[in-house]
């Protein structure tokens, strides 16, 4: 039988020669190389840097940033476009390579006095750690991790509406029974207060989040549990609930949340990792 000549098989000795250096181990081990040093160089920035450090700063990220231009355009020239943009993982560094260049450029429009947004420059400089993605792509373990990760999403993305469904319910719940309760000087509260209370729908949603990662979900229901309160329909002030709804309430919802659907998520994964 005829076997259908490989892509590269037309290629010129320069374009072959090429392709030859991006499909090198070595040059992968290169690439490895200059994200871990632009790594360290990310990790040493810090507020109110001396300009001598900032300015060489400027010139490692010119220069990696270069290299990753290089590395893109090689890449398309051996592969050509279509066949290199195939691939998600080379869909990813052409991503970080235009990131990199918008910043560069936002960064030279700041310095040339022109009215640019602070906050859009420094969300560009915190993208600039999307860089140590590409390590991912050389780490064949943790790509099958991710693979299988991405293949388990339609059952996990089920798991999170239910997870949803949980949350929305309890939530709804947190404010009618809870939504009174008075955290002041008089009745000190040991978990609830400006940022975990039940006061209305939205807080009560970050409230249970806090919940359900274990971050003194018990001392929220000890201030749910008072001895000198009202707990009548028509309270004003001092209110509460049943001394039985309210352990009730927590222990299922800690039940549900930290130890069933975390459990069944970690389980739907390990069936596709067993699988992959």
């Amino acid at each position: 039988e005829l076997r259908e000549p490989p892509y590269w098989a037309s290629y010129s000795r320069a374009r072959l020669l090429i392709h030859t250096v991006i499909n090198s181990k070595y040059f992968d081990l290169a690439i490895a190389g200059v994200i871990g040093l632009n790594v360290i160089t990310m990790a040493t920035e810090y507020y109110l840097m001396p300009e001598g450090l900032e300015f060489a700063l400027k010139i490692f990220n010119y220069f990696f940033t270069s290299v990753f231009i290089l590395e893109a355009t090689m890449k398309m020239v051996a592969l050509g476009f279509m066949r290199y943009m195939r691939e998600r993982w080379n869909q990813l560094d052409t991503a970080i390579v235009i990131l990199s260049v918008v910043g560069i450029v936002l960064e030279e429009m700041e310095s040339n006095v022109i009215p640019m947004n602070p906050t859009i420059i420094r969300v560009m400089r915190v993208l600039r750690i999307a860089r140590v993605l590409k390590l991912l792509k050389m780490a064949k373990g943790i790509r099958a991790l991710l693979d299988t990760v991405m293949q388990a999403l339609p059952q996990v993305g089920n798991l999170g509406l239910l997870f949803f469904l949980l949350f929305f319910i309890f939530a709804a719940l947190g404010v009618e029974l809870f939504g009174r309760l008075d955290c002041s000087e008089e009745h000190p509260c040991e978990g609830l207060g400006d940022h975990a209370h039940f006061r209305h729908f939205g807080m009560a949603f970050l409230t249970l989040f806090q919940i359900a990662t274990g971050d003194n979900w018990n001392g929220i229901m000890k201030d749910t549990l008072r001895e000198d309160c009202d707990a009548s329909d028509d309270c004003e002030k001092n209110c509460c609930v049943s001394p039985i709804i309210a352990p009730v309430y927590f222990v299922v919802f800690v039940l549900m949340a930290q130890f069933v659907l975390v459990n069944v998520v970690v389980a739907v994964l390990m069936k596709h990792l067993e699988v992959s």
